[in-house]
Formats: structure tokens, C-alpha cells, sequence
């Protein structure tokens, strides 16, 4: 994502965060939030950027109202291509060790693309998402759905996802808001923001906001 450009298009009561980083065509994982909120400890995960150029790195940080923690939050856009799960789950173990280290007891959420594809293309023994619900399997749980995240090529996908930990009334939705097949609208979606269809988790939080 290019966070100039989604800095042009929220709303005005919106914030971003992001990291630094010197390569020009890096694409960034970016928390926002509205201005009565805000992100406090924002860090990259350590051990998730794979290379110095396209690979992301995890991103943490707690959303805080009122000097309340309300959730700790972790961004994710892990190795893609089907050939490359054994370096997603790399990836996957960082964060699991970097959650661990957290020993926090506050409700934590994460989330993005996993790229989770399937084992008839990994051709491993089970699905990615088999091995990521294993690895975080003490730590937090998945909200499951069957929908397609992914729609730029011939085979849809479902690829972006939640886990989560000590959260209530849990309600995910994918939203196939773009007809990628026309010019314009996810055109402009697909060059500046995400070549993935937007999804959404609402939650009821541990503190009233």
C-alpha cells in the first residue's frame, strides 16, 4: 500500500502509521485509526522482512483511547507465492515468538495477507492455513471464512484473514465491492491501494470506547 495515497483518501479524522524504508517501490503495511484513538509502541515485528527491498515486515503497535490499551495489533503481508510457504511459516514462528514475548493478557488481533494458498499448489502435505492455525494454535484462534480475497487473476483466492485473542461477538465480512473486470474503479483501487478486496472484523472491545 502507499500510504500517500491512502493519507489523500481517508477521511479527515484518520491517521496513519507506517516505517520508514528506502527502497522507492516498497509497498507498506499501514494501521489508521480516527483521531480520538491512536497507536501507541508502533514497531516492526523482527525477523519478518525476508529481503531489504519488496518483503514487508510485520507491524505492531496497541491502539489507545484515553490512555487505554484497547487491543494489541499486528499487520502482516507474509512471503507471496505458491512456492514459497516454508518461508511464510518462517515468517509465522517470528510472530508467534514476537506474541509470546508480549506476555500481554490484552485482547490482541492479527491480520492481513497471508498469502494462504492451497496445497495443490504448494504441494505440501495440507493447506498453508492448516500450518498457520498450528503454529498459533496456543496463542490466539482464526475467524473462519470461505470467501475470496484475491480476485486479479483467473483463480480467486482467499488469502487475507484474523486471528484473534479475548474478543467477543466476532463478525468478519469480505466485501466484493469492486467488479475487477471493469476499468476505472479497481483500477484505481488495484494501482494505489490493494490488489485485494477489502475485509472488515467487528468486535466488541474490553473497554468501552
Amino acid at each position: 500500500m502507499n500510504p500517500l495515497f491512502l493519507d489523500r483518501i481517508l477521511p479527515k479524522d484518520f491517521k496513519t502509521y507506517t516505517y520508514a524504508h528506502k527502497y522507492s517501490r516498497h509497498m507498506f503495511i499501514v494501521f489508521a485509526c480516527r483521531n480520538e484513538l491512536e497507536i501507541k509502541n508502533f514497531k516492526t515485528v523482527p525477523d519478518t522482512a525476508l529481503d531489504e527491498k519488496r518483503s514487508r515486515p510485520a507491524v505492531y503497535g496497541q491502539l489507545v483511547h484515553k490512555g487505554v490499551v484497547l487491543l494489541n495489533l499486528i499487520g502482516v503481508h507474509l512471503k507471496s507465492r505458491d512456492d514459497k510457504t516454508d518461508l511464510r511459516l518462517k515468517q509465522a514462528k517470528s510472530i508467534s515468538q514476537f506474541i509470546k514475548n508480549l506476555n500481554s493478557k490484552t485482547s490482541l488481533v492479527l491480520t492481513g495477507d497471508f498469502n494462504s494458498h492451497l496445497k495443490e499448489k504448494t504441494l505440501k502435505p495440507e493447506d498453508d492455513l492448516f500450518y498457520f492455525k498450528n503454529e498459533f494454535k496456543n496463542q490466539l484462534e482464526l475467524v473462519p471464512h470461505l470467501k475470496p480475497t484475491y480476485l486479479s487473476s483467473d483463480q480467486e483466492m482467499s488469502l487475507d484473514h484474523f486471528f484473534i485473542k479475548e474478543l467477543n461477538n466476532v463478525d468478519i465480512k469480505v466485501y466484493n465491492l469492486l467488479d475487477y473486470t471493469s476499468d476505472q474503479p479497481f483500477n484505481s483501487f488495484y494501482n494505489e491501494i490493494s490488489d485485494h478486496v477489502p475485509v472488515t472484523l467487528s468486535v466488541t472491545l474490553p473497554h468501552k470506547v
